[in-house]
């Protein structure tokens, strides 16, 4: 069973290398240096609005959750910018299991909608926790 604690600027390294390692894989392919990872964690953890979390299994970090509250039309939504799990504690339900202790938290907190965006090799992973396909379409443009 894991737990979901306050992220704190002391895990700020550990989330910082855990981007590297996750991000670096085939899947993703992403090349991250450790300064551009930390840049990226204390971007989506310093805004008013952000929730942020260490995933833990006893003593273990076993990964990271970051998001921010937001309101869109009727809704009260958190955005989940990131949920990664170290490699070596991948494939084992610790991000089913924090996923669904972030669902119970943002219930009592009258939340009613979690939105995210992820790769196609993700998909499974998601539409196992219950999330579907929403109609909005992501776009980008290299600039």
């Amino acid at each position: 069973m894991i737990t979901l604690e306050k992220f704190d600027s002391s895990k700020l390294e550990t989330a910082a290398e855990y981007i590297q390692k996750v991000y670096s894989n085939p899947t993703w392919g992403e090349k991250w240096t450790l300064e551009r990872a930390k840049k990226r964690v204390k971007y989506i953890t310093s805004n008013l609005t952000s929730l942020a979390y260490t995933i833990k299994k006893e003593e273990d970090i076993v990964g990271f959750m970051f998001g921010k509250l937001d309101i869109i039309g009727e809704d009260d939504i958190f955005y989940l910018d990131e949920l990664f799990i170290n490699p070596s504690f991948q494939r084992k339900g610790y991000g089913l299991q924090a996923l669904n202790k972030l669902e119970t938290e943002l219930k009592a907190r009258n939340i009613n909608k979690i939105e995210l965006h992820t790769i196609d090799d993700d998909v499974k992973f998601y539409n196992k926790c219950g999330y579907t396909k929403s109609p909005y379409i992501h776009f980008e443009k290299k600039l």
